[in-house]
This record gives C-alpha cells, structure tokens and sequence, in this order.
C-alpha cells in the first residue's frame, strides 16, 4: 500500500501553524490511514480503533498521540464519524478514496 503526500500541504496553515510533532503524527496518522485501506478511516476489520491501538501502531506514545490528534481534530486535520471511527480530512486523502465515493463502494 502506498499513499501520496499533497505538494500543496507546504501551504496549509492549519498544519503549518501546528508543532512539528504534531505535523509527525499526521504524517504517521496519513501513513496508518493508508495501510487501513477504509478511505481515510482508522478502522480495521470493521472495529473502531482507540487513540491507544493507533498510537501502537506508528509507535507513538498514547498521551502525545491524544494530544496531537485533538489539535488536528481543532483544525480541521481529522475527523470524527458519528460512530467514533477517526478519520483523515479532505483533502488529504484523494477523490475517489473515500468509501462514498465513485469507486464503486
């Protein structure tokens, strides 16, 4: 699995006005996103992922992690569904990718 990263995120302020530990973590969050394979959704097998398991996984400690997604939740960076599944923001996860989207899901 591969994921692109938007020449254009230079120019967003809402990372660029955030700490690069937390521009990190939503790099790792992109990557993870990516390797889950639901759209932009932290999911896998259908089961809602806590801070705790996605901090495991990009090898994150869970409090920094919390912290950081938080400030990118505040900005706009992440969201959450309304079954409290985290999920990557447009545009950072590319037309066609989302689950709702026209490729047939």
């Amino acid at each position: 699995m591969e994921i692109l990263i938007r020449t254009d995120i230079l120019n967003d302020h809402r990372l660029g006005r955030l700490p690069t530990s937390v521009k990190w973590h939503f790099i790792a969050i992109c990557a993870f996103a990516g390797e889950c394979d639901e759209g932009g959704f932290l999911i896998q097998d259908d089961h809602t992922l806590t801070t705790d398991e996605i901090a495991w996984r990009i090898r994150e400690d869970g409090d920094e992690l919390a912290a950081s997604m938080q400030a990118l939740y505040t900005v706009g960076l992440l969201e959450m569904d309304s079954v409290n599944n985290w999920v990557v923001s447009a545009p950072y996860i590319a037309v066609g990718q989302r689950p709702d989207e026209d490729n047939g899901s």
